[in-house]
């Protein structure tokens, strides 16, 4: 059984069929979806790496606005 500990952020979003919802979340900059997705698959420390996220959305493979 795979664990998900073991899994990187987007492949537990994947795994879980959310990736897409992750997506849409990020180009919308919906920081609060973003950070219940990331809870949702149990990633450590949702709000930093939605920060994270939103702070260079180029480097993640996001068009900037």
């Amino acid at each position: 059984m795979t664990t998900m500990a073991r899994m990187t952020v987007n492949e537990r979003l994947e795994a879980t069929g959310r990736l897409d919802a992750w997506n849409a979340a990020v180009e919308a900059r919906d920081m609060d979806a973003m950070v219940l997705l990331l809870r949702l698959v149990a990633a450590p420390d949702p709000r930093r790496v939605a920060q994270g996220v939103l702070a260079d959305p180029e480097f993640y493979g996001f068009a900037t606005r």
